[in-house]
């Protein structure tokens, strides 16, 4: 009992919930935010950590950029939107907060905390499946039951959010694969990663379907060059294509939405997925939106209004009533907040590359925090993650997870062996 009320055993749990949550549940997410926050408040040596605050780079960054947000308010005409926008906002100050207090994460606390957040989204992809089975004695049986925003039901999140989290979870088992694999005492080892492919393909996010094949196939194309088996490696990338492909081509709803991605003569009439005709009919708005509201941007409460008008002066029906964001978060913030708040965010996005490299050996170039950082970068030239708790709280937990440590902790990260 008394080891349930020491601070660290609290601290450990009350993280690994937070990160277990992302997949599977908002409601506990938030509610291991409010335990961190109470936990931090009554921690030993909070004078001390509260004292640092200003010390604290990420904090620094992502305060500023709440800060961006919350000035943008005053040149906004539409203030009903305001205050829903800053909520969520408000994560790029607290998340970053609630890690300082509570004393940042040690190596093995990082370790627990990937670990588990690997279970959490093989958790989520079986809890999704076995909802298929529900949803088919209560609806009626069909392939699509098992693929995109059908499979997704059960747990309520969208596609796109739980792909992300598969994609990493994927990336991060790679990585805790012993450098000599027992097939017969280590197959559960091997089970882990097959098991998340297929839960990726089965979303059906385009998206992140390329970025594992990009990211996936740099680091093996790495590997094997510095270990001399480049060619094995083409092979074996070219048959990871071709297996990619052939999962894809089972599902009529995957062939669908792929079909639409490579038609290059589809007009965004006949877009029904969201492919590539919309989404570029959706940049070239933001980016006229942005043209009338260079410098400053359009302000976080009148961003919508404004792409919604040019929707319906370009005739994008679809688009207007679905109120789509650009599904870009570069081009999201070069409209909102306009020049400068474009620029500052490639430079707070340089500088986490550039703290990777201070934190991670070169030897180590696929580390978790670079794996976690080429995977991020990627994904939101298609999706807006900044502007939904899912895509927001996954920043900012890892990016704390990587870069927030006890300051009595070595700025080395210890990574598992393998690269």
């Amino acid at each position: 009992m008394k080891q349930l009320l020491d601070f660290e055993t609290r601290k450990q749990w009350l993280f690994v919930l937070a990160f277990v949550s992302l997949p599977i549940s908002i409601f506990s997410l938030n509610l291991s935010f409010a335990l961190l926050f109470v936990n931090g408040l009554f921690s030993p040596g909070l004078k001390e950590r509260i004292g640092q605050l200003q010390e604290n780079g990420l904090l620094k960054w992502t305060s500023l950029f709440f800060a961006l947000y919350s000035v943008s308010a005053i040149w906004s005409e539409n203030t009903s939107t305001i205050a829903g926008a800053l909520e969520v906002k408000s994560q790029l100050f607290s998340l970053p907060l609630l890690a300082i207090i509570n004393g940042g994460f040690i190596t093995q606390l990082r370790e627990s905390i990937i670990r588990s957040f690997i279970f959490s989204c093989l958790a989520a992809i079986l809890i999704c499946l076995l909802g298929g089975f529900y949803f088919g004695i209560s609806e009626g049986w069909n392939s699509d039951l098992w693929v995109y925003d059908k499979l997704t039901r059960p747990i309520g999140i969208q596609p796109i959010y739980l792909s992300l989290y598969c994609v990493m979870a994927l990336f991060f088992s790679i990585r805790r694969l012993p450098s000599k694999l027992d097939l017969k005492n280590q197959f559960l080892k091997l089970l882990t990663p097959g098991i998340l492919i297929i839960g990726i393909v089965l979303l059906s996010s385009r998206m992140e379907m390329l970025v594992m094949l990009a990211v996936g196939g740099s680091w093996l194309i790495y590997k094997a060059a510095r270990e001399g088996w480049l060619a094995k490696a083409m092979v074996l990338a070219l048959a990871g294509v071709l297996i990619l492909g052939g999962l894809i081509a089972l599902s009529p709803t995957n062939r669908a939405r792929f079909q639409e991605m490579l038609n290059l003569k589809q007009s965004y009439q006949e877009d029904h997925w969201g492919g590539r005709a919309i989404r570029l009919e959706k940049w070239k708005c933001a980016l006229e939106v942005w043209a009338e509201y260079p410098l400053l941007g359009t302000g976080i409460g009148d961003m919508q209004d404004k792409l919604d008008k040019k929707y319906l002066e370009k005739g994008l029906t679809p688009a207007y009533l679905l109120h789509f964001n650009p599904h870009n978060q570069y081009l999201q913030i070069l409209v909102v907040l306009g020049i400068p708040g474009f620029l500052l965010f490639l430079v707070f996005m340089t500088k986490l590359f550039r703290y990777s490299v201070e934190l991670d050996p070169w030897q180590v170039f696929f580390s978790d925090f670079r794996l976690f950082l080429l995977v991020f970068y990627l994904s939101v030239i298609t999706e807006s993650m900044w502007e939904r708790q899912w895509g927001l709280s996954f920043f900012l937990l890892f990016v704390a997870l990587f870069m927030i440590q006890p300051k009595t902790a070595s700025t080395t990260v210890h990574e598992p062996a393998q690269a």
